[in-house]
């Protein structure tokens, strides 16, 4: 696309000569400048073609500001539905007393006494 809107300038461009001075040889040089075309029959298409370059640039601009529009509206729903789920999900840490703990604790640790015990036991059956 973009190879297409600068091909157009090959034939819209015309070359000025610009007379440019070099001070420190104290010379003119003939230059070319690059500007549109003064004859009358181009200027109206140079106009036609600055007129689809506005257009072009209020579509473009409509379109993104509209998709990005899409996206924060996405991104807010997509919060929301979120934040609903933690709040219905989210479970109440049970209570925990110090007496419910210890017990726990009591349990699932063996009791010195029991694993000596058996240490002996198992000592006396090997000799």
């Amino acid at each position: 696309m973009s190879t297409v809107i600068a091909l157009r300038d090959i034939w819209l461009v015309e070359l000025t000569p610009v007379n440019v001075q070099v001070k420190s040889v104290n010379r003119t040089i003939t230059g070319a400048h690059c500007m549109p075309a003064r004859r009358p029959e181009v200027r109206t298409i140079i106009t036609v073609f600055h007129l689809l370059d506005v257009s072009n640039l209020v579509t473009v601009s409509i379109l993104i500001i509209g998709l990005h529009s899409l996206i924060i509206r996405k991104v807010a729903n997509v919060r929301n539905q979120l934040d609903d789920f933690s709040k219905h999900s989210r479970r109440q840490a049970p209570s925990v007393n110090k007496s419910n703990a210890v017990n726990n604790i009591q349990k699932i640790t063996p009791k010195v006494h029991q694993v000596e015990v058996n240490r002996s036991e198992k000592q006396k059956e090997f000799t």
